[in-house]
């Protein structure tokens, strides 16, 4: 069980654009932010593994079970949670190289690859918002589902109580922050980049164009 109860609460990468801020050189300066306390408890965390099955079969599934053709939203999101999922794995293999008598770890992987996970897991959110012909349970189940393994790379990052709040592109859409609201999820401890929509946020970032493992490129819209 998650430490929070699948809620991150105070109250209780993409293109080259995309990444301009942040480099392999960003952990250096990541530090010298104001720190951020949030309620993971992140040393007993680090020792922990995680399970899971694929987000992208169990998205594949809930398609096929409610009989929905794909719309543009929903095969976006499909590549998006793939990605995801790819990249939990590698975490999961660093930490699986890590020795058990060894001292506490972080799974250091290049900085950009975390900034991509993260700006995914908010397309993620972003592009759940839109999709209307899925039941409400399976959009739960989803951000849920999201939000373990957002809770589990936090735990496993360079510095994941400031890096998160750096990234500030893309923004949540009113749409994804009510869904989060309904699911009990509240990610104050993230800062404003992941509370605040394009309307209330200064200075405006870039548009977000995700790019791929697999090269995928977006479909052009309808």
């Amino acid at each position: 069980m998650s430490p929070f109860g699948f809620i991150l609460d105070a109250r209780s990468s993409s293109s080259s654009k995309n990444m301009s801020a942040y480099d392999n050189k960003a952990f250096k300066d990541i530090g010298k932010d104001p720190a951020v306390t949030t309620s993971i408890d992140y040393k007993s965390q680090s020792s922990q593994g995680f399970s899971k099955i694929s987000q992208t079969w169990q998205l594949n599934k809930i398609f096929q079970i409610q009989n929905q053709l794909p719309t543009r939203e929903m095969e976006i999101l499909t590549y998006v949670i793939s990605d995801i999922d790819t990249f939990v794995g590698e975490v999961e293999k660093v930490i699986s190289k890590t020795k058990p008598t060894g001292p506490p770890f972080t799974a250091w992987l290049p900085a950009p690859q975390y900034i991509d996970y993260f700006q995914k897991i908010k397309y993620a959110f972003n592009l759940l918002g839109k999709i209307t012909c899925l039941n409400e349970s399976s959009i739960h189940g989803l951000i849920l589902n999201l939000f373990n393994t957002l809770e589990f790379v936090t735990c496993h990052c360079p510095d994941g109580e400031n890096l998160p709040i750096k990234v500030n592109c893309p923004l949540l859409t009113p749409e994804a922050i009510q869904l989060l609201k309904k699911s009990n999820i509240y990610l104050e401890n993230f800062g404003d980049a992941w509370t605040k929509t394009r309307a209330d946020y200064k200075p405006e970032p870039p548009a977000y164009t995700p790019s791929f493992y697999d090269g995928w490129q977006l479909p052009p819209p309808s």
